[in-house]
């Protein structure tokens, strides 16, 4: 059994962690901040607070914050407008985009850029990311400790980059970003929102590329969310 004044250095270690968390939050946009069990804190309280988007990329292939670090080729920072009005958030890299380093490639990759030009946008137009940066072999689970991980990296980057609309590509992407379990069929082609520093931003769900090369039944139901984000994109810059 612990002394007393054993106790009292673990309370004060305790408070200090979530005074640190409270700050690291605000630095990075975060307002309404989520609370993790405290055995969680040492997660978001790893990563630094970057002073730049370029600094954050960097960091990315230094990262041991999670297992996926261990097999790691390249992390995949994002790509694209770095002030964008749409920024697309895609699950994780595969194998050919973690070699290169590079996101939305291979066949996948060119079924988003049909996509996005079927309403008028180039990848020059927009800013492509992924919510977990680091490849996830076919049979990996994403759980909590990596998501949870990730998403501090991705709040830092969306608040350097201040869009104005974000996209979000299947479920896991969805539900790092929104923390919402909802299943993904009640989240797609709905407008959420979301702040990070003071800007409200919105965020609408749809299919992953990935996702509609499998599932051709997904490209109607995409078609509709598309249209849906050039009209919000369009009341943007309108």
């Amino acid at each position: 059994m612990k002394n007393p004044s054993q106790i009292k250095d673990d309370h004060y270690q305790l408070v200090q962690m979530v005074k640190q968390y409270v700050q690291y939050c605000q630095n990075i946009g975060l307002n309404n901040i989520p609370m993790p069990n405290p055995s969680d804190l040492f997660t978001y309280l790893h990563h630094p607070s970057f002073s730049s988007l370029e600094d954050l990329h960097n960091y990315l292939n230094r990262c041991q914050s999670c297992p996926l670090a261990n097999n790691r080729m390249k992390a995949v920072p994002g790509e694209g407008n770095l002030t964008p009005v749409l920024v697309f958030i895609g699950q994780s890299p595969d194998r050919e985009e973690s070699l290169q380093g590079k996101p939305f490639l291979g066949e996948a990759g060119q079924l988003f850029t049909k996509i996005i030009s079927s309403i008028h946008l180039t990848r020059k137009d927009v800013y492509l990311t992924y919510a977990i940066k680091c490849c996830l072999s076919k049979n990996e689970d994403p759980n909590q400790p990596i998501t949870q991980t990730c998403r501090p990296l991705l709040f830092q980057e969306l608040r350097f980059l201040n869009p104005k609309l974000i996209c979000t590509l299947g479920p896991l992407a969805t539900q790092i970003l929104l923390e919402n379990k909802t299943p993904f069929e009640e989240l797609r082609g709905k407008i959420f929102s979301i702040e990070i520093g003071d800007c409200p931003i919105k965020v609408i769900p749809t299919y992953s590329p990935e996702y509609l090369l499998q599932n051709s039944q997904g490209k109607n139901l995409t078609w509709l969310d598309i249209q849906l984000i050039r009209k919000e994109y369009d009341q943007v810059i309108s």
